[in-house]
């Protein structure tokens, strides 16, 4: 499968690093200003999980190295890697909580204070950083 095949196999978005727009998607995938020197062959924004499984299928396939991109931040560009494919999972950032179960479905991309976001209504924490306070 090629580059044009992972794109009609996905919902997401598939940067190669001869686009247009390549270097500052790159420069995204880190926080701050001092991104590294290190470049992936391909930027996989992933829609779905089902995506993530046909972006590491590609890498297999082509003996690329993977690297993640969670969709929080990196001061040191950890998901930059030279050669690879770097899976972003900054799309994936939905909250599903079914409150008569005391379940939460949370993608990789939620952030804490997203997170405490949907749980104002109840009384749950959630331990982080950004956590209510409560008496």
């Amino acid at each position: 499968m090629r580059v044009p095949e992972l794109r009609g196999h996905i919902e997401g978005k598939v940067t190669a690093a001869t686009d247009a727009g390549y270097e500052r998607l790159r420069c995204e995938m880190n926080w701050n200003q001092l991104t590294p020197m290190r470049s992936p062959h391909l930027i996989v924004q992933v829609a779905t999980e089902y995506d993530v499984v046909e972006a590491v299928r590609f890498a297999c396939t082509h003996g690329m190295k993977v690297t993640v991109r969670g969709g929080g931040h990196s001061c040191i560009g950890v998901s930059l890697r030279n050669e690879s494919l770097l899976i972003d999972l900054g799309r994936l950032n939905q909250v599903s909580i079914d409150y008569e179960a005391c379940v939460a479905t949370v993608q990789p991309a939620v952030t804490g204070q997203d997170f405490n976001n949907h749980l104002a209504p109840t009384d749950w924490p959630f331990p982080s950083d950004t956590a209510r306070r409560f008496p």
